[in-house]
């Protein structure tokens, strides 16, 4: 079956309207960015952005590329993202631990010198 174009570019603009962003606004916080004409392209049905781009935009708009291509939305879209941040969160706040470590480690040495 192939892509409904202009379909894709309906729910591509629905997304970025839905986040209040201008083309070239949206175009800037995709990864890879994409230019304002390359996202007003793909709005119109002209084009459909590649994987990495159509990953980003499904993150931006909290659904999966299953329902940036085909339309079918899931319950568990929502979901995912959701449980995708709690597990960036919990690794992120892990990090945090460590270094807070380092920093504690950092400072006793740094007092140990300074009263030796």
């Amino acid at each position: 079956m192939k892509p409904d174009k202009k379909r894709i570019g309906g729910r591509i603009q629905a997304i970025r309207i839905s986040l209040g962003y201008t083309l070239e606004e949206f175009g800037e916080n995709l990864t890879p960015p994409a230019s304002k004409s390359n996202v007003s392209r793909w709005e119109k049905g002209k084009n459909i952005p590649n994987k990495a781009r159509l990953l980003s935009i499904a993150k931006l708009g909290g659904v999966s590329t299953e329902y940036l291509l085909l339309g079918e939305k899931k319950e568990r879209d929502q979901e995912y993202y959701i449980e995708k941040l709690e597990v960036e969160n919990l690794e992120l706040k892990e990090r945090i631990r460590q270094y807070e470590k380092v920093f504690e480690d950092v400072e006793s040495l740094l007092n140990s010198r300074k009263n030796s």
